[in-house]
């Protein structure tokens, strides 16, 4: 892959609409920057005396302050984002002894905190609630990230600015991006106090701990890793460091490699499920740079960055402002690589800290200017940070803009004699277990956000976007959009993974009436019929649904309202929706002898409709096209069938029913636009039927499989508007002794315009 260096290094950014929106958001906040500039001047005051003196009481009084005043906003802003709950179910799994699984007996890694699930899991098996406990871990995480900063800064400030009490503290405080995820039930405080750690032990000359908790802070996201990374080559280029690198390595060595073995020997991969359902491995510079600047905007950095610059260039000798130098851009590198997240500054939470301890050494830098007189340029750094504190909102809530949300604002949490998520996919999972998992049955369910409904519906769960399914994350992404949500399981795909409830209807519109399954006021769908769950399930008075059999009993077609191919249609949805599940031959045997009624020329071949001939029905093979090879003399017309024999249809969708590859119209990256055909070898009829199987658009006008008969159609079949392909009989028994060809047509450019077919076979009865 090749990246392009414009695309690196000069994106295209809203920048007039982000400034917009800083206007709108600041625009509300005037008591907050009244309050933030009074504060900044008095905690500058110490410096503009001309012998500033350090009063470590205001010091602890101001960094009491500022935890106390960060962990309440953050208890305010409480909410557990849904990913939260994917990494809860893993935990619960684990807690139970079924393993660090998502669903039991499915080795899948669809989360990327390690260290963090194997906390909660720990929590759960002590018999903590797992939302209240990461909300306590998260906010005492904060809590640290703010008296470390604090720390660091009067550590490293110069000797004769010296530190009352650090402007960080309070700016952390109130840092909006930073308050937001000192909660959210997801790891990314926690993992931003291990980076804080490793930093602060790297200052005291602890290798071996800083190597620690740069270890532990990569086991909690693979994303810190580059922070680990980039220390140690910091403590490289410092030569009174050097030799401490053998000990700062150690930890890695012997936590993290051993780690690793485990996992890629318990999942069987390299990186982790959501790398490839993101497509870690492909560039996404476009929208990653407009997560940059957004959250850059968010965090208030506009002003603390150049500044933090400044500052580090000041110290540019000592690890930390190298630590800064290198790792700021590498990381936002990196981040807009992979297309950055849709969490608002999530993935910055770690660097912040960082980025504003720099700046307020930057701001000291100018209250300790050689010439007294200068002092007061502090006070202009000071208002650069100033922003940071402020809690400006530039994504409204519950909007999406960019592929970026406020998260925050969609899952809300009631603060009752427990935590309750109040989201509607909490809800939707508490009546999925109560109305169906309660019954002692635990059918497949097909869903996206799946994180509450997996946790809450405790049912088997088929995650569409692929975050905890590894053949939906290995799909190609048909278009870039919003990351993590680019990928989604195909209605085939949910049929063939055995799926009974989805979120999402898998037929066309013309049957979604007959599968509509209502639990309480939700309105799901059915893919799969199966009888015996169902039984099971009319028992709940909240559990609705069109019992299919009487649809079957009653299935009466008219010949001059209804086309032959809605007959056949209806007929393929009954036996994938119905009969390919259950024993049912009598009412097989019904619908067989209403199609015959109206096609009388299938008399003697109902045993080739809707299912594969019996044993001993009498029906042998007499020919096969596969169409799975080039060798079998198929002749392409065209741009449609280019690609062909196909392993799959393009933009994403997985067929059913196909054997291995076949023929398809649709083309990768075109979709339905290019038309063709494909043209069979001549052959000589000689059995009493040919059957094959189809899919695709239901034109059939310009979508058809054709039995050519010394050049002339003679038979004609579509699909259905589906992938699902279905069975189609055709008698040939009065065409014995004629040379035929089987031509495959699509002329049309539309939407639906591909065809697509399989095992075409001629029977003798």
């Amino acid at each position: 892959m090749t990246w392009s260096l414009d695309r690196i290094v000069w994106p295209v950014l809203p920048w007039r609409e982000l400034a917009q929106r800083y206007r709108e958001g600041a625009s509300d906040l005037s008591f907050e920057i009244s309050v933030a500039l009074v504060l900044g001047l008095v905690l500058s005051l110490p410096l503009l005396m001309p012998r500033p003196r350090a009063y470590r009481w205001l010091g602890v009084v101001v960094a009491a302050l500022s935890v106390a005043f960060g962990v309440w906003r953050g208890w305010e802003f409480l909410w557990i984002g849904d990913d939260a709950f994917i990494s809860f179910r893993y935990a619960e799994n684990f807690a139970h002894g079924h393993g660090l699984v998502f669903n039991p007996g499915e080795r899948v890694e669809g989360y990327t905190n390690f260290l963090w699930t194997v906390l909660i899991g720990i929590g759960i098996w002590l018999g903590q609630d797992p939302l209240m406990l990461s909300a306590v871990l998260s906010l005492g995480s904060f809590a640290g990230v703010i008296v470390l900063s604090q720390e660091l800064v009067r550590r490293l400030a110069p000797w004769n600015a010296p530190v009352s009490a650090a402007f960080v503290a309070p700016v952390l405080a109130g840092s909006y991006v930073l308050t937001t995820f000192a909660t959210s039930g997801l790891e990314t405080m926690f993992g931003a106090l291990l980076v804080l750690l490793m930093l602060w032990f790297a200052l005291l000359r602890r290798p071996a701990l800083a190597g620690t908790f740069g270890t532990l802070a990569a086991m909690t996201h693979p994303d810190h890793g580059i922070f680990y990374a980039v220390l140690g080559l910091c403590l490289a280029l410092d030569r009174e460091r050097r030799r401490q690198i053998l000990r700062y390595a150690v930890p890695f060595v012997v936590i993290y490699v051993p780690y690793f073995l485990w996992r890629y020997n318990y999942y069987g991969d390299l990186f982790p499920n959501t790398y490839y359902a993101k497509s870690g491995g492909l560039e996404y510079f476009r929208q990653g740079w407009i997560y940059v600047a957004v959250s850059g905007f968010a965090a208030g950095l506009i002003g603390a960055l150049p500044l933090a610059v400044f500052g580090a260039l000041a110290r540019h000798s000592h690890f930390l402002a190298r630590f800064f130098l290198i790792a700021t851009p590498l990381f936002s590198i990196y981040v807009a690589k992979i297309g950055g997240d849709f969490m608002l500054g999530r993935l910055f939470v770690p660097i912040i800290p960082v980025v504003l301890i720099l700046a307020e050494l930057g701001a000291r830098e100018l209250f300790a200017a050689r010439r007294r007189m200068l002092a007061p340029l502090g006070l202009f750094g000071v208002a650069l940070i100033i922003p940071a504190a402020l809690p400006v909102q530039v994504i409204r809530p519950g909007e999406k803009v960019w592929h970026i949300a406020d998260e925050r604002t969609f899952y809300p949490i009631r603060k009752e004699r427990a935590l309750v998520a109040a989201s509607q996919y909490a809800r939707w999972g508490k009546d999925l277990n109560v109305h169906i998992a309660s019954h002692g049955v635990q059918p497949l369910a097909a869903f996206g956000c799946c994180g509450m409904l997996s946790y809450y519906s405790k049912l088997p769960i088929l995650d569409v976007y692929g975050l905890a399914d590894a053949h939906v994350a290995r799909k190609p992404i048909a278009q870039r959009g919003r990351p993590g949500h680019e990928k989604l399981a195909s209605p085939g795909y949910v049929i063939t993974r055995g799926a009974r409830i989805s979120e999402h209807p898998v037929y066309p519109p013309r049957y979604s009436p007959w599968t509509e399954i209502w639990v309480g006021a939700l309105r799901f769908h059915i893919p799969t019929y199966d009888a015996g769950l169902m039984d099971t399930l009319a028992k709940d008075p909240a559990v609705r649904f069109v019992d299919i059999r009487t649809q079957i009993d009653s299935w009466t077609p008219d010949p001059a309202t209804t086309s032959r191919e809605d007959r056949w249609c209806d007929a393929w949805f009954f036996e994938q929706y119905y009969f390919l599940h259950n024993q049912d031959r009598k009412r097989l045997a019904a619908v067989r002898e209403k199609l015959v009624l109206l096609e009388p020329e299938l008399k003697g071949l109902e045993g080739l409709i809707m299912g594969e001939p019996a044993a001993g029905s009498g029906f042998r093979k007499l020919r096969e096209f596969h169409l799975d090879s080039r060798a079998e003399g198929w002749l392409s017309k065209g741009k449609a069938f280019a690609a062909w024999p196909s392993a799959g249809v393009a933009l994403q969708e997985t067929p059913a029913n196909n054997v291995g590859a076949f023929a398809n119209s649709m083309v990768e990256r075109v979709g339905d636009a290019p038309t063709g055909a494909l043209l069979s070898p001549r052959f000589e009829l000689r059995g009493d039927a040919l059957t094959l199987w189809i899919g695709g658009g239901s034109d059939i006008r310009t979508l058809r499989a054709t039995l050519m008969v010394d050049g002339a159609p003679v038979r004609n079949a579509t699909g259905c508007r589906t992938e699902v392909l279905g069975r189609r009989v055709w008698r040939t028994s009065d065409l014995r002794g004629k040379t035929a060809q089987i031509e495959i047509v699509d002329s049309s450019a539309g939407g639906w315009g591909h065809i697509m077919v399989d095992e075409i076979v001629e029977w003798a009865r």
